[in-house]
């Protein structure tokens, strides 16, 4: 990839679904780079997401070569903890390879018997972020175009009230 991308262009060309702006790569993407983008490309990106929006949100997925490099320039990771213990034990395997990085751990329910958030965090020995309680219907309502319907349930939103609540400390004169 040579040259850059400008913030405003990259502002002006994403939808924008109720106040927010989404950036996606589909199954065509996925097919043609097997699965992955050059790195420089995805470092591009961010960097002029990161010049026309006050926050980004970068689902890295599963890091691999060449992409790793960019989370030292985050302000905030979060490690989203899946459901139960398999999740858990992702999760631990996922924040020993974000070292020295602490992530703020999203802990997804249903956490597994005799835990709540709070103990699934320090089993992961991370701050807790958020919680996260099982939703039903998201894959349908990914499937059908309408996930974002699903951020005006209250579990939601406390889980992104929380989220803001701890992206925004510390910026003067922001409020979530």
């Amino acid at each position: 990839m040579k040259g850059s991308i400008n913030p405003d262009q990259l502002h002006s060309a994403l939808p924008v679904d109720e106040g927010f702006s989404l950036l996606s790569w589909g199954p065509a993407a996925s097919s043609t780079t097997g699965g992955y983008l050059p790195a420089a490309v995805v470092r591009e990106v961010l960097s002029a997401a990161a010049a026309g929006f006050a926050l980004v949100l970068f689902d890295a997925g599963r890091l691999h070569a060449g992409l790793d490099g960019w989370l030292g320039q985050a302000g905030q990771v979060l490690l989203l903890a899946g459901p139960g213990e398999r999740g858990l034990r992702a999760a631990a395997a996922a924040a020993a390879a974000l070292e020295p990085l602490v992530p703020l751990a999203v802990i997804r329910g249903p956490v597994p018997a005799g835990m709540d958030e709070e103990l699934a965090a320090e089993r992961l020995r991370l701050p807790l972020g958020a919680y996260l309680p099982r939703l039903r219907g998201v894959a349908a309502a990914e499937h059908g175009g309408r996930l974002l319907a699903k951020g005006r349930m209250r579990a939601v939103q406390r889980c992104t009230r929380a989220l803001l609540n701890h992206l925004v400390a510390g910026r003067p004169g922001e409020q979530p």
